[in-house]
């Protein structure tokens, strides 16, 4: 198998901005000096004040000290406080508190947060050191134009691969955990608020709410979501279709997998329905949705095979019978944008759906020039 086969489940949605949750109250202790930030470029896709935060959380477990938990509590806040849109953070502080027995306000965390703190950061308290260790050398060598080695972005099982040493840290393979690639992804600025700002340049709010108007969601629909990666869009799809539907969350990473059931164990999303899904399968039975949505994937595994879409087609084959009569595949994707590696335009991935069996019925114009929106809807014999 290719290796960015084994990396199909990294590239689904990145999602966008994040929404603000509703101010709440995070009082830092004004006597605990803030530790040192981190130096970070500007490129990253973390900020400084959660890769800070991430050094002084491994500080405090190498070190505990009611002085030095007091100085990380208010460390955490006074991030949050400055910016309260990034989940991480959130998540980062809610592990501060929890270190000191104290936990987190129910009402800090928004219901997306609230099931990742619960099914990643609270029942892994003890496993979070090696992650963010993992998390700080892959930040260094980003931040030095480094190579990122396979067994970060791979889950720690590439044989023959050697130690890395950056900033004075050193990462051995044997000791990087297997599922830091899912890790990874929650630590991202764009992660975990139902906003999707960055999905069309009007001025007015689009959220979950107005996504799921436009495919035409609803109460009672079976829906995939293929490529659910942390569940970013999956949670929201559960609670809209609500106990009479089913949301099918397709991955193909076992980590991801784990961790969407433990979200299906959240209140609200009893319809969430973890699927192993395959690079060249959906693996669901026939007529078994009505609604097929993909985020930034189909485009990915073209860029791979754009001499022979071998994956691609059979993928969308196995859609195209997976989906009920009258139902749809929604593909959203994002432009291209310059320099990307061998780019793919959107007239081409259509040509290639189309030839797997759709036809396209819609393509709303309110989501462009950020983001192309197509729906289409499988071609079937009598």
């Amino acid at each position: 198998m290719r290796p960015w086969l084994a990396l199909l489940a990294l590239v689904a949605c990145d999602g966008p901005a994040p929404e603000p949750a509703p101010a709440q109250p995070i009082e830092a202790q004004a006597s605990a000096a803030p530790l040192p930030a981190a130096q970070v470029g500007p490129s990253l896709p973390w900020t400084p004040a959660a890769l800070a935060l991430e050094e002084a959380l491994l500080a405090y477990a190498a070190a505990p000290a009611p002085d030095r938990l007091a100085a990380l509590q208010a460390q955490a806040a006074a991030a949050v406080q400055a910016d309260p849109e990034y989940s991480y953070l959130r998540l980062l502080w809610a592990h501060s508190l929890a270190l000191g027995g104290q936990p987190p306000p129910p009402e800090a965390l928004d219901p997306a947060e609230q099931a990742w703190y619960r099914a990643w950061i609270e029942a892994r308290r003890h496993a979070l050191p090696p992650l963010l260790m993992a998390h700080r050398v892959h930040a260094c060598l980003k931040a030095e134009g480094r190579q990122i080695p396979d067994f970060l972005l791979r889950g720690g099982e590439v044989p023959g691969a050697e130690p890395i040493v950056c900033g004075g840290m050193r990462l051995d393979p044997a000791m990087t955990p297997a599922d830091y690639s899912i890790f990874e992804r929650m630590t991202l600025r764009s992660r975990g608020r139902d906003r999707l700002d960055s999905w069309h340049p009007g001025d007015a709010p689009f959220g979950v709410a107005e996504l799921t108007a436009l495919i035409g969601l609803e109460p009672g629909m079976r829906v995939a979501d293929l490529g659910a990666g942390v569940g970013w869009l999956s949670m929201p799809f559960a609670r809209t279709v609500g106990p009479s539907g089913r949301v099918y969350a397709l991955e193909i990473d076992p980590h991801a997998l784990e961790l969407l059931g433990a979200l299906a164990q959240e209140p609200g999303l009893g319809s969430l329905e973890p699927v192993a899904s395959r690079v060249d399968h959906t693996t669901l039975p026939p007529d078994s949705v009505d609604l097929i949505f993909v985020c930034d994937t189909l485009k990915a595994i073209q860029r791979e095979q754009l001499d022979d879409p071998v994956t691609l087609r059979p993928l969308l084959a196995s859609a195209a019978e997976a989906l009920a009569p009258g139902g749809r595949l929604v593909v959203t994707e994002k432009p291209d944008h310059d320099g990307i590696y061998r780019p793919v335009s959107m007239e081409t991935l259509t040509a290639t759906i189309t030839a797997a069996g759709f036809e396209l019925m819609e393509q709303p114009q309110d989501l462009l020039p950020d983001r192309h929106l197509l729906i289409f809807t499988p071609v079937k014999g009598p």
